[in-house]
């Protein structure tokens, strides 16, 4: 059987409270549950308070964490539900995060086309945005977080059928709202 070394890890970790083994793991996957979190919460901001809140559950929890689980899995479940509770908590607080928008302003050939960029993507995640929350969640994570099918089921506690049939509907959903 193949060794794996999330769980090798977690088990220096729990043994020795190796804070380079917890440090090692948790950079391994931090930028994913980021991710994870900033599509649900939609800016910087608050996307770094919901995974600080997501990390010091993974802490706690790890002492809880079944072994012969998928630790990536495991860890952006938690993301992904701090990520709802964060949105939920401060969802009527709007905020405009500049530094985003620098970052999607930087390194453009013009300014003409910096906009037409921005209108465009503006539409698409406009479109993205009116999809039902949980086509959305499942969407996001299949395209753009690369999750399987599995692994979005376990996260999201569907079955795997059920993921299939929301990636579908996403997919038309999105077509429909994009051709009008």
């Amino acid at each position: 059987m193949k060794e794996n070394p999330d769980l090798n890890l977690i088990k220096l970790y729990l043994d020795t409270q190796d804070e380079i083994a917890l440090r090692t793991l948790l950079d391994k996957y931090v930028q994913l549950g980021f991710s994870v979190i900033y599509r649900i919460v939609g800016n910087k901001e608050d996307a770094e308070d919901a995974l600080q809140e997501a990390l010091i559950k993974v802490i706690n929890g790890l002492k809880n964490f079944k072994m012969e689980s998928s630790f990536k899995t495991w860890f952006c479940k938690i993301c992904y539900h701090e990520g709802i509770n964060h949105y939920q908590k401060f969802k009527n607080k709007q905020t405009i995060d500049l530094e985003d928008v620098a970052y999607e302003l930087k390194d453009s050939q013009s300014v003409a086309d910096d906009v037409e960029q921005n209108m465009e993507k503006n539409h698409i995640w406009g479109c993205v945005d009116q999809l039902d929350e949980k086509y959305r969640t499942v969407l996001l994570a299949f395209y753009q977080n690369e999750f399987s099918i599995k692994e979005i089921a376990e996260m999201m506690g569907l079955n795997e059928n059920t993921i299939k049939t929301h990636l579908s509907r996403a997919k038309d959903q999105l077509k429909e709202k994009l051709n009008t």
